[in-house]
């Protein structure tokens, strides 16, 4: 369970060249959670206009 308020967690697998992105923390734990590859662009929840 999420306690820390953290609308926004990713982890790099830079062995796959992947990143995981959790969102919308809920009481069982992250509500959504996706996978992006390497080409993709990923922007922050905090500030959107930023890209990564």
């Amino acid at each position: 369970m999420p306690t820390a308020g953290i609308a926004d967690y990713w982890i790099l697998d830079v062995n796959q060249r992947q990143i995981y992105v959790f969102r919308e923390p809920g009481l069982e734990g992250y509500n959504l959670e996706f996978i992006l590859q390497e080409d993709a662009t990923l922007s922050l929840i905090a500030f959107l206009e930023s890209e990564v």
